[in-house]
């Protein structure tokens, strides 16, 4: 059986600026990695939320972009015993 956890959450927001200030001032959360991908600034956050500042993003804000998934051994997690074809 392949095991796995959710490792994080992405959501994309117009400004990383009020959504980090509140996970920090108000849970405590503080920065882990910080990164520019596809030129976006990315920030991860301890407690599994990670943050894509996109500032041409139009839509409520805490848009969900992707989920994280680690697992013990990708292969099996891709073909499943069991998976119709």
């Amino acid at each position: 059986m392949t095991r796995g956890y959710l490792e994080h959450v992405a959501i994309r927001v117009r400004s990383l600026a009020p959504h980090l200030a509140f996970f920090r001032d108000v849970c405590g959360m503080e920065i882990r990695d910080e990164k520019i991908i596809g030129g976006l600034r990315q920030v991860w956050v301890t407690g599994g939320i990670q943050f894509i500042e996109d500032p041409a993003f139009e839509g409520p804000e805490g848009r969900f972009a992707h989920l994280g998934i680690f697992v013990d051994d990708l292969d099996s997690a891709l073909d499943p015993p069991g998976r119709m074809t």
